[in-house]
């Protein structure tokens, strides 16, 4: 589904009258797929899509105003995912690694009391909106999830929250940053053992998936022929230049941080021992 055309002509004076469009672009290089006119078309349907989320999220804020909802509501605003628009040589998602295209979301929390109108540097994931709503109507969260209850950093700007955020795809590499430096470590060769723990199939991915077996299918995933990638995101923070074989001693201490942060997250030792210095010689 499309955006209203008079939305689409505010980036594009053509319209929908082009010789084909699509709502969803490739999720490839875009040069295999379209030309320069194409994506200069499929961009201005993503902005025309921003305007109209934008429009009706005013209306969902002026909602608000109206019934005077400010005063005992909790909202959060972010999303799930963010996409490549051309940067990169690449449109849609996925594809390669958790780059700030991708990874790097919006998080914008208005509470009743605390934090107006104020910014936060610490490192926030989704897994922490679970704990900071449960806590926020006054429910206990279990003991072993993931997530950090955020009212403590709304009230105090220097509250800690985590040390390293990580992200990463399913087969692929993982991602993790302590906000000044980003890496993204590739997998070994082989990549197995992997399993498959969803009744439905890999939706977006093209995975070969074994029988089920105590709950899980076993994977024949891709290779993956992605290098490792390092970022400075202070001098750097659209990751183009890889620092992996300039730097090695901070690229050590990452893939260590990296480890220990999965085995304190509880991942099986034979699904974190390959990703430790692992470069992609």
């Amino acid at each position: 589904m499309g955006s209203p055309e008079h939305l689409v002509k505010k980036f594009d004076e053509r319209g929908y009258d082009v010789d084909e469009w699509s709502s969803r672009a490739v999720y490839d290089e875009w040069a295999d797929h379209y030309t320069e006119d194409e994506l200069r078309h499929l961009q201005a349907l993503y902005a025309a899509q921003v305007v109209l989320v934008d429009r009706w999220l005013g209306e969902l804020l002026d909602a608000m105003n109206e019934l005077e909802l400010w005063e005992d509501t909790m909202v959060v605003f972010t999303t799930d995912h963010g996409t490549f628009n051309g940067d990169r040589g690449r449109t849609g998602k996925i594809q390669t690694h958790e780059h700030d295209s991708l990874a790097h979301i919006p998080f914008i929390v208005s509470h009743p009391e605390y934090g107006h109108g104020e910014r936060r540097d610490q490192l926030v994931q989704l897994v922490d909106i679970y704990p900071t709503v449960l806590n926020a109507v006054g429910r206990p969260c279990p003991d072993d999830r993931h997530g950090v209850d955020l009212e403590g950093v709304l009230q105090d700007p220097d509250a800690m929250t985590r040390e390293w955020a990580i992200a990463g795809q399913f087969g692929k590499s993982v991602t993790i940053t302590d906000g000044d430096w980003i890496l993204h470590q590739s997998p070994i060769e082989s990549n197995e053992p992997l399993y498959w723990y969803s009744h439905r199939d890999a939706m977006f991915l093209q995975y070969d998936l074994g029988p089920f077996e105590d709950g899980r299918r076993p994977v024949d995933c891709p290779s993956w022929d992605t290098e490792t990638w390092l970022s400075d995101k202070r001098v750097d923070p659209n990751e183009y230049e890889n620092l992996a074989d300039e730097c090695p001693e901070k690229l050590a201490e990452m893939q260590t941080a990296l480890t220990q942060t999965l085995c304190d997250l509880n991942a099986p030792p034979n699904n974190v021992s390959g990703w430790v210095w692992q470069n992609d010689d």
